[in-house]
């Protein structure tokens, strides 16, 4: 991105989002957050007038989700302490992954063992919308 506002040195997380060697998170020119370590942002429009982009981060302290709308206000929901470990980094649209494998949609733990994943939110345009999940796991050792 050419602003002013985000630094040269700054490299893409998703869409219009931006995450410095030096842990400052931008979305589009406006910083957002700061001592992030990890960061994945996506394009929303769930078809009835929420349009916008959600950034999930992890910080040295907690994670969070920050929610970008193109029109009214910006939020932010500490996912830490709504049950997601601090230790959980980020791998899609609201989807944390803990060093343990325990794998979160939201602050709902939906599966254990898992060495990678990634989610996606989804719209189908025909109203149903929701996040889409793929994730690996390992057998478990005998």
């Amino acid at each position: 991105m050419t602003n002013n506002a985000v630094p040269a040195n700054a490299t893409p997380v998703g869409f219009d989002t931006w995450l410095t060697p030096g842990g400052d998170l931008y979305r589009s020119a406006t910083k957002i957050a700061t001592n992030v370590t990890a960061a994945v942002a996506q394009f929303v429009n769930n078809g009835s007038g929420a349009v916008g982009v959600k950034t999930s981060y992890q910080t040295s302290t907690a994670v969070f989700t920050h929610w970008s709308p193109d029109t009214g206000q910006s939020g932010y929901i500490n996912m830490t302490t709504n049950g997601v470990p601090a230790n959980a980094t980020p791998v899609g649209f609201d989807t944390w992954l803990t060093p343990g494998g325990d794998l979160y949609r939201s602050a709902t733990k939906i599966a254990t063992n898992v060495t990678a994943a990634v989610a996606q939110f989804v719209n189908n345009g025909s109203g149903a919308v929701g996040v889409k999940t793929s994730y690996q796991t390992h057998a478990a050792s005998c």
